[in-house]
């Protein structure tokens, strides 16, 4: 038994097998597909004291919901889209020109939706999350990490006073005084 799991770990170990096929069509309407399938949606639920409410049923588009929908892995979209010509090994490659070319391409698809994907989940995010259909702390949390905002604050001063504004209550004191 042993030599049937030692046999199977260096077989998918090894860079073996056919590469997923690629369709652009194919694979720009599954994107289409894909966003209009993940639309928020009102549902009737109970509270505690038997109430209907009528509650927000999130379907915020993410990446790796969009893998799971298409069938493939996180990792199989992220190398298309991390792809490299530079770090290309063009002897192993037969149609070189052909292959660089649709991959080129591919590279370019993905990327698009990676964008589509990001832009409407940061566009949810922000109208819904101000509009407080949305948890607050999730969608801060979600915008932090994938859309690189930050909660900015002044720590140039340092509790301290500021030199200039020093400079002008001083002078304005001084005006003052003498008026």
């Amino acid at each position: 038994m042993e030599t049937d799991i030692t046999h199977m770990a260096t077989k998918y170990s090894r860079k073996t097998g056919r590469p997923q096929k690629f369709d652009k069509e194919v694979f720009l309407k599954k994107l289409d597909e894909y966003l209009a399938s993940r639309q928020d949606e009102p549902e009737i639920v109970r509270d505690r004291r038997g109430s209907k409410v009528v509650h927000l049923k999130v379907n915020l588009p993410t990446i790796p919901d969009f893998c799971e929908f298409l069938g493939i892995t996180r990792v199989t979209l992220y190398n298309w889209k991390d792809w490299d010509e530079k770090k290309e090994n063009l002897k192993t490659v037969k149609n070189k020109k052909e292959d660089i070319a649709m991959k080129r391409e591919r590279k370019k698809i993905v990327e698009y939706a990676f964008e589509k994907i990001l832009n409407e989940q940061y566009t949810r995010l922000i109208n819904r999350g101000l509009a407080g259909e949305y948890n607050p702390t999730i969608a801060k949390l979600i915008l932090t990490n994938n859309h690189g905002m930050k909660e900015k604050a002044d720590i140039t001063s340092g509790d301290k006073p500021i030199p200039l504004l020093d400079y002008v209550a001083t002078r304005n004191n001084n005006s003052n005084k003498q008026d």
